[in-house]
C-alpha cells in the first residue's frame, strides 16, 4: 500500500441509550381531582394557604371565579369607576383611581411582612365578600325589604365598607341604610382597627360616606351617600365551609345557581345581633356628643344618631 494513502476505517456507531422507565403514579393516590384543579389555578403547592381549604371551598370558590370574571376584570382596571360620569368630576375619578393604587401596593407590602402564622388563605375572605354579595339578597339575611349592593374598590379601601343594606317601604322610598365591613379575622388587633375607624368618624359626627354607590335595583341611581351607619361583621372561619356546602346544593350541573339556597334565619339572626350591639354602642356615643358638642356641630352629631336609630329599627325587625 502506497504510503500516502490512508487505509479504510470500519466506524461503529454507538447504540442510542434506553430511555429510562417512567413509572407513573396511580391515580386515587393524590390530591381529590377539586383539589388538583385548583393545584393548577394557583400554581400547585406554591400557594401555601391551599391545604387549609376545605373541599367545599375550593368549589365555590372555582364557582367565584368564573362568575366574577368580568366583574373582577373592571375593578382590577378601575373602569367600573368610569360609570359614573357626569357623578363623579374627572379630575376626582382619576384622583380616586390613583389612590387605589396606593393602597394595593400599601397592603401587598403589609401582607408580605406579616407573619405566616397571623395570615389566613385569601379565597376565604373573598369567600365570605362574595356570600354577602351574591346570597345576602335572594336569601333575605337584612330582610324582606332590603337589597345588597356590592361597593366598588374604591369605597371599600377609603371607606371600609364592603357592602350597603337599604331598606325600603312599599313605594320604594328609603327607609334606612347600613354599610358593613366583612371579616373572617380573629386577631383581636385587627378587630380593634377596625373598630377604631368607627369611633375615629364618630367623634366628628361622622358616619361612613360611599362616593360609588351602584345600586343592586331599579329604585335608585348611581349615586353618593353620606352620614350611613357602618358596622364590622365577623364571619367565623369555622362556619364557613359549611355555609359554601349549602351554597353549593344550590348549583345545579347545568351551572345554574339558586342564591336563594342560603336562606336561613340563624344567617339573619347573627347579623341582626352584631349589627345590633355596635350601632347601639355607637347610639350611646353619639347621644353624649350630641349633649356635649358645641352649638355649631350639634346638628351634626343628632343627624348622625337619627340615621343610626333608623337602622337599628329596620334591624330590630329581622
Amino acid at each position: 500500500m502506497p504510503e500516502n494513502v490512508m487505509p479504510s476505517l470500519t466506524i461503529k456507531r454507538p447504540e442510542s441509550p434506553k430511555k429510562p422507565t417512567v413509572r407513573r403514579r396511580k391515580r386515587g393516590k393524590g390530591p381529590s381531582e377539586t383539589k388538583a384543579r385548583m393545584h393548577r389555578l394557583m400554581g400547585g403547592y406554591a400557594n401555601p394557604f391551599l391545604p387549609q381549604l376545605q373541599e367545599a371551598e375550593i368549589q365555590l370558590h372555582e364557582v367565584y371565579e368564573r362568575e366574577t370574571y368580568e366583574m373582577r376584570k373592571d375593578a382590577k382596571h378601575l373602569t367600573d369607576m368610569d360609570k359614573f360620569d357626569g357623578i363623579i368630576s374627572p379630575d376626582k375619578k382619576e384622583a380616586d383611581k390613583e389612590k387605589v393604587h396606593e393602597l394595593r401596593e400599601k397592603q401587598k407590602k403589609l401582607e408580605e411582612e406579616q407573619p405566616f402564622h397571623k395570615r389566613y388563605p385569601p379565597e376565604r375572605a373573598l369567600l365570605a365578600e362574595y356570600l354577602f354579595d351574591k346570597y345576602a339578597n335572594a336569601s333575605k339575611w337584612f330582610g324582606e325589604n332590603a337589597t345588597v349592593t356590592k361597593t366598588l374598590e374604591f369605597d371599600d379601601r377609603t371607606h371600609h365598607a364592603d357592602g350597603v343594606a337599604t331598606w325600603y317601604d312599599k313605594n320604594g322610598k328609603v327607609l334606612a341604610r347600613l354599610a358593613f365591613d366583612v371579616t373572617i379575622s380573629k386577631d383581636p388587633e385587627v378587630l380593634s382597627k377596625k373598630q377604631s375607624f368607627i369611633d375615629r368618624d364618630l367623634k366628628k359626627g361622622n358616619l361612613t360616606s360611599i362616593d360609588y354607590f351602584d345600586p343592586n335595583n331599579t329604585l335608585e341611581t348611581k349615586s353618593s351617600l353620606k352620614q350611613v351607619p357602618r358596622v364590622v361583621i365577623e364571619v367565623p372561619q369555622e362556619d364557613l365551609p359549611d355555609l359554601c356546602k349549602k351554597a353549593m346544593i344550590g348549583i345545579s350541573k347545568d351551572g345554574k345557581i339558586d342564591y336563594s339556597v342560603l336562606d336561613d334565619d340563624s344567617i339573619r339572626q347573627y347579623i341582626k345581633k352584631v349589627s345590633i350591639e355596635s350601632l347601639q354602642k355607637q347610639q350611646k356615643h353619639l347621644e353624649v356628643l350630641s349633649i356635649v358638642s358645641s352649638h355649631e356641630k350639634r346638628d351634626k352629631f343628632e343627624q348622625a344618631l337619627k340615621n343610626v336609630n333608623k337602622t337599628l329599627s329596620e334591624l330590630s325587625k329581622l
